[in-house]
C-alpha cells in the first residue's frame, strides 16, 4: 500500500512529501473540490521536483463542450510521470482512447460497493476507489480479491453528495441575501439534527460531506493489499493534518503499533466516527416484513 496525502499547502510541500509515498493535487481547471488548485505549470514543477507519486485530481462532471479541453489537458501530461483521479466515466473513456487507462483511478464516490463492480471497472483501468458506505469486512473482501488495485480513503471527511447546481448561491438568492461563500467554513445544519455537514461550492457545483471524519488507523495493517490509501486534508488545519499524516507513517513503518496510533489521534480533538465501518446496511429479504 502506498500512503497518499493531499497537498493542501505548498509551503509545507516538502514536509508532506517526506511523510507520504505520493500526493494528490487538485487541478485549478477541472477539479470540483479543490482547496489548493494548481495550474498546469505548477503541477509540472511539482512532478519535476520530486520522485514521489503525483496524482492529479480532475473529478468533475463532464459536459460535451468540454471534451476537447479535458482531452488536451490529459494529453499534455502523457509524457510526465503522474496518475489521475476522475469521477466521470466519460473522462475514463478519454483515457482509454488515449491509451492512458493504466494511469486512472476511477472515483465514483459512493457507488463501488461490491467486488462485482470493482472487478468490472478494473478490466479497463488500473485502480478504482471503493465506497465508504459499506462495512469494513465488505471493503476487505474487495481489496483482498484484487490485490494492489483498490484505492480507499484512510482518513478524512467522506463525500456524500455532489450536484452541478450552485446550491448555496441559489439558497442565498432565494433569501435575498448577499453573502460571501467561505468554502472551508460553510456548513449545512438541519433543524432536527445537531451535525454540521461541510459544504463546498465552486464554479463546478456543490459538494456535501459527512459530518464526521473516517479514521482507519486501527485497521491499517489489515489494509496492506490496497494500492493507494488516501489521508485527506479537506477541512483539517495544517498543523493537525501533519500530525495525522505522521502517525499513519509511523504505523505503516512499524515504529508504533495501531493502539498507540489510535491514542495519539484521539488527543487531536477531532470529530471521528466509525460511520458504516461496522454497521451492516444490507438486510436479508426474509427478515423484512411488509406492514
Amino acid at each position: 500500500m502506498q500512503l497518499i496525502a493531499t497537498l493542501n499547502n505548498l509551503e509545507r510541500k516538502e514536509e508532506i512529501l517526506s511523510l507520504a509515498d505520493g500526493v494528490v493535487v487538485y487541478s485549478s481547471d477541472f477539479s470540483s473540490f479543490n482547496t489548493l488548485g494548481l495550474n498546469k505549470e505548477e503541477i509540472i514543477n511539482l512532478i519535476k521536483s520530486t520522485n514521489k507519486k503525483v496524482i492529479i485530481d480532475i473529478s468533475f462532471m463532464l459536459e460535451n463542450e468540454e471534451i476537447s479541453q479535458i482531452t488536451a489537458f490529459i494529453s499534455f501530461f502523457k509524457e510526465y510521470n503522474c496518475d489521475f483521479i476522475c469521477s466521470d466515466l466519460g473522462v475514463v473513456q478519454i483515457f482509454i482512447d488515449l491509451e492512458m487507462q493504466k494511469r486512472v483511478i476511477y472515483d465514483p464516490n459512493t457507488l463501488i460497493t461490491n467486488s462485482y463492480d470493482l472487478g468490472f471497472y478494473l478490466k479497463f483501468i488500473d485502480s478504482a476507489k471503493i465506497s465508504e458506505e459499506i462495512t469494513l469486512n465488505d471493503q476487505l473482501k474487495m481489496i483482498n480479491m484484487y490485490p494492489n488495485r483498490a484505492t480507499k480513503l484512510l482518513f478524512g471527511y467522506h463525500l456524500m453528495f455532489h450536484s452541478k447546481r450552485h446550491l448555496i448561491s441559489m439558497y442565498l438568492k432565494f433569501l435575498n441575501k448577499k453573502q460571501e461563500i467561505v468554502n472551508n467554513d460553510s456548513y449545512l445544519i438541519e433543524q432536527t439534527r445537531h451535525d454540521k455537514y461541510h459544504i463546498i461550492e465552486t464554479e463546478r457545483g456543490t459538494a456535501l460531506f459527512r459530518p464526521y471524519i473516517i479514521n482507519n488507523s486501527s485497521e491499517l495493517l489489515s489494509l496492506t493489499n490496497l494500492k493507494y490509501g488516501i489521508v485527506s486534508s479537506l477541512f483539517i488545519d495544517n498543523e493537525t493534518y501533519i500530525k495525522v499524516l505522521n502517525i499513519y507513517r509511523l504505523i505503516i513503518d512499524n515504529k508504533i503499533n495501531e493502539e498507540e496510533g489510535i491514542l495519539l489521534i484521539s488527543k487531536l480533538g477531532l470529530n471521528i466516527e466509525d460511520g458504516f465501518k461496522f454497521e451492516d446496511t444490507i438486510y436479508q429479504k426474509e427478515l423484512i416484513k411488509c406492514q
